[in-house]
């Protein structure tokens, strides 16, 4: 048996706060899935959280607010891939270059739009980091719903072209 830890950066509103689990197991997966207290934390924020393969940005696990803001359950959205919920499907590359930012400058801050299971779109900002569990490593994005946010950025444009 190996000994796990997650030294996660949550990112919340631009600040990072640290939060570290250790446990022993065997199986990289099951510290995601079988931490009752981790899993409580991230399905109680308020923010989508997803964690990727960093390899090609698989998801391996999904709050339930990602869940809900998407339309799907959980057990859909594992093992999708971004360009299965966004609006412009990423290419390998363009997850490469995310990774290689992150990888370059700790963190990944983009704006992007999320496709629900209905059709419907919704603009996001998707803050990623990478976090090390072991010698395994994920990619972890805190996406925000920012619809509102560009409602009334619109607004405000439109009441000065006037």
């Amino acid at each position: 048996m190996k000994l796990g830890a997650f030294d996660i950066a949550l990112l919340s509103d631009g600040t990072f706060a640290k939060v570290a689990f250790i446990r022993e197991c065997s199986e990289p997966e099951s510290l995601v899935r079988d931490l009752p207290v981790f899993r409580n934390v991230l399905d109680r924020l308020s923010d989508a959280i997803f964690f990727h393969a960093p390899e090609d940005g698989r998801v391996l696990y999904a709050n339930d607010i990602a869940c809900s803001s998407l339309g799907h359950d959980r057990q859909a959205l594992v093992g999708m891939l971004p360009s299965d919920y966004t609006d412009a499907p990423a290419s390998p590359r363009t997850w490469r270059e995310i990774v290689a930012r992150i990888e370059n400058e700790g963190v990944a801050v983009f704006e992007a739009r999320h496709q629900r299971k209905d059709g419907t779109f919704f603009d996001v900002e998707v803050k990623a980091t990478q976090v090390q569990a072991g010698l395994d490593r994920f990619i972890v994005t805190v996406t925000r719903d920012i619809t509102e946010r560009k409602l009334a950025e619109a607004r405000l444009i439109e009441e000065r072209n006037k």
